[in-house]
């Protein structure tokens, strides 16, 4: 996949913002065609069996790695479809490693997750060598995964190319009745176009079920105890599984954490708080520099941008055969708060947009949601979004809720993403299958230590989730990075990698509250 600027290499669709910047309607959807078929539900035993028994089949299974992507192995994993009811059927996960660069030193196994949710751990592994340190990647395979229902996992699709592109497009800030109802349907039309596509697989793919996957995998691999590095939606995920299997956990690191005790508006206000504190920091450095087109004050660089967006939402920018739509331009600045890398490009888009350009924002935008050139996307990352997150957080609150939401994230949380990141909800309110997991406290009872890393200016995940993840842990050890972009450890703060590399290599626990440049 073409990149267009050096964000972190990371899904961006992490948690809501993918949701939150352009989730509403101009006209709804219509029902797609399925483009994908459903696995087969190939029984794992003749007879009906105890679910303990029939779930050892999945836990002493063996993996068969070959040779593949040039650069390491590949193998599946089969897990069940359904876990109180394991011998209905079976899925395979696809699965890569890196093996230890030195054989003769090697300890284990790392998995490593890269967020989401949606985000495809294979491709992660692929691409990237250079996700860990180079001490730890010396005496540890690094193992990556496509979780349930994405990508090369039992992928589910939802929408074709062409209704993506209207989904990214649409209006994220209705200001009318009309336009709020439009907004609405387009979330309900999703969710059918899921419902319609993966009837049989449409509830079970939540990360209850993943976290689950993750024990097989653990078993599989050979590991006593999972080692594990979850970014953004991935602390998630390590977290439920460390709810669920603590005495399973190995060593594991939480990077861009997520709050579980949060429920859909507070993870909503969370995100628009976040999103807005970078894009304070990106405007403060902005108007120091010539290249910068909003001015010479934060507060006018503030008062421009917005009515720039404005003016977008009223005639968006033509740019070629497509047009530059308001959810488009703020889904290409919030693209680029990932990484502070990204800022001069972000600074030239905006210059360009103002002058009626919007090329670059257009392209950040495409980043963002891993669309090519041709107007195909990469990846199902986006029906996988939404088949993960709505079975993960229940929102049915409806039009009227949602637009009082939308008021109050503009008004006191970001006057900029606050309305984009309400209505980014509207597909899981219509969702044909209850949610299967319930905000709530994670303590991870009876594990070792668990490492949650937070960044100040995280746009994606605030600071503040990871304070709340680490003390919500028994055994919870909070290291902070001052600093701007997604995430903290291998993002440049040699303070917090040779902390985590320690903890990785050595066992050794940082100090609690580790605060680094």
């Amino acid at each position: 996949m073409k990149r267009l600027i050096p964000l972190v290499v990371l899904v961006l669709a992490v948690s809501g913002l993918v949701s939150g910047c352009s989730r509403t309607a101009q006209e709804p959807i219509q029902t797609p065609t399925p483009t994908v078929s459903l696995p087969t539900l190939t029984p794992t035993t003749p007879t009906p069996t105890p679910a303990s028994t029939a779930l050892d089949q999945y836990i002493s299974q063996k993996l068969n790695w070959t040779a593949c992507e040039k650069v390491a192995e590949c193998a599946q994993l089969l897990v069940p479809i359904d876990y109180n009811n394991p011998q209905s059927g079976n899925l395979q996960l696809a699965l890569i490693r890196r093996p230890a660069r030195d054989p003769k030193l090697r300890k284990g196994s790392i998995v490593v997750n890269p967020g989401g949710p949606g985000g495809s751990g294979y491709d992660y592994v692929k691409s990237s060598g250079k996700i860990l340190g180079p001490t730890v990647t010396l005496i540890y395979d690094v193992v990556g995964f496509d979780p349930r229902g994405v990508s090369r996992s039992s992928p589910v699709k939802c929408l074709t190319a062409e209704q993506t592109d209207r989904f990214y497009s649409s209006d994220g800030s209705p200001e009318t009745d009309a336009q709020a109802t439009q907004a609405f349907l387009l979330g309900r039309e999703f969710a059918k176009s899921c419902d319609y596509s993966a009837p049989g697989l449409l509830g079970f793919l939540g990360t209850r079920e993943s976290a689950q996957d993750l024990n097989i995998l653990r078993a599989a691999l050979g590991e006593k105890k999972l080692n594990y590095v979850g970014k953004s939606y991935g602390t998630f995920l390590g977290a439920e599984f460390a709810q669920r299997f603590p005495t399973k956990v190995g060593r594991m690191v939480l990077d861009g954490a997520i709050d579980p005790n949060l429920d859909a508006d507070g993870f909503a206000a969370g995100q628009a708080t976040g999103f807005e504190r970078a894009l304070q920091a990106f405007l403060k450095d902005c108007v120091t520099r010539a290249s910068c087109a909003l001015g010479r004050s934060t507060e006018r660089a503030q008062k421009r941008l917005n009515l720039f967006f404005k003016q977008l939402d009223a005639t968006p920018e033509t740019v070629g055969n497509r047009k530059l739509t308001q959810a488009l331009g703020i889904l290409g600045v919030a693209a680029s708060l990932y990484s502070k890398s990204s800022w001069p490009v972000l600074r030239s888009a905006l210059s360009q947009g103002l002058q009626g350009n919007g090329a670059g924002l257009l392209a950040l935008s495409d980043y963002y949601s891993n669309r090519n050139p041709d107007g195909t996307y990469a990846d199902n990352s986006l029906d996988a979004f939404y088949a993960i997150s709505c079975m993960d957080r229940a929102d049915t609150k409806g039009i009227d809720a949602t637009q009082a939401l939308a008021t109050k994230l503009t008004e006191n949380n970001s006057s900029t993403f606050g309305s984009f990141i309400a209505w980014g909800d509207t597909p899981c309110q219509s969702w044909p299958v209850k949610a299967t997991l319930q905000a709530g406290k994670i303590t991870a009872t009876g594990s070792g230590p668990i490492v949650v890393v937070g960044t100040t200016r995280d746009p994606a995940t605030p600071f503040e989730w990871a304070q709340s993840l680490a003390a919500q842990l028994q055994n919870g050890v909070f290291v902070a990075r001052d600093g701007d972009g997604h995430t903290g450890y291998r993002q440049g703060s040699s303070c917090v990698d040779q902390a985590v590399d320690l903890y990785l290599t050595k066992g050794t626990a940082p100090q609690d509250g580790l605060f680094c440049a």
